[in-house]
């Protein structure tokens, strides 16, 4: 009975044995197959690199676009400067010097001896004064600079004065003396005014 088990439990052995050799090698060959065979191509290809810059260029991926330079601008031609009126006047050197002279102490007709003489140039010779046929010049004579004005125009008050220049020379003067009696008539002292400055201008 016991010989019958022995017999057994050896072929049972023998069975398992070359099962389990024959399992090996068949697990065996299935790997060598798999290193011999080549390797399968990937479903994608990636995306190509970018190609290298050149000598002198660089790679602009990833950079934004650099911006236009405008064009270089040509200087502008110089323009000869333009000389206002006025000045081409008084190079030519004939004109009209209308001064008001006055003292540090100022009363109400001296100012308004003032006032009414440069509103008579201003409405009837804007034009002459804009282009220096007209000269205005208030001028205090109690500076030493200007004290010389007393003498040269025999002044004993504040006075309106008309002084012809013809080639830079002084040709003739006017003292309008009827200013101070004209000071309660503003037309009547601006219509004055305004005729004496014609008739020295058609003097020149």
């Amino acid at each position: 009975m016991n010989m019958r088990r022995w017999v057994g439990a050896g072929l049972l052995v023998f069975v398992f044995g070359s099962l389990a050799v024959m399992g090996f090698r068949s697990l065996r060959g299935g790997a060598v197959q798999a290193e011999s065979a080549p390797p399968s191509e990937p479903a994608s290809s990636p995306a190509p690199l970018p190609a290298p810059a050149q000598s002198g260029q660089e790679s602009r991926v990833g950079r934004s676009p650099e911006p236009e330079r405008p064009a270089p601008v040509a200087p502008a031609p110089e323009v000869e400067p333009v000389r206002p009126p006025a000045q081409a006047a008084r190079e030519n050197n004939t004109r009209l010097i209308v001064y008001y002279f006055f003292g540090n102490r100022r009363c109400y007709s001296c100012v308004t001896i003032q006032r009414l003489t440069q509103q008579a140039l201003e409405q009837g010779f804007a034009d002459e004064l804009r282009r220096g046929k007209i000269e205005w010049r208030p001028t205090n004579v109690e500076t030493p600079e200007t004290q010389h004005f007393i003498a040269d125009y025999r002044l004993s008050s504040q006075s309106v004065i008309i002084s012809q220049i013809k080639n830079g020379q002084q040709v003739g003067w006017q003292n309008l003396q009827q200013v101070w009696y004209l000071l309660g008539n503003e037309e009547e002292f601006i219509a004055y005014v305004q005729d004496g400055i014609r008739a020295a201008l058609r003097a020149l």
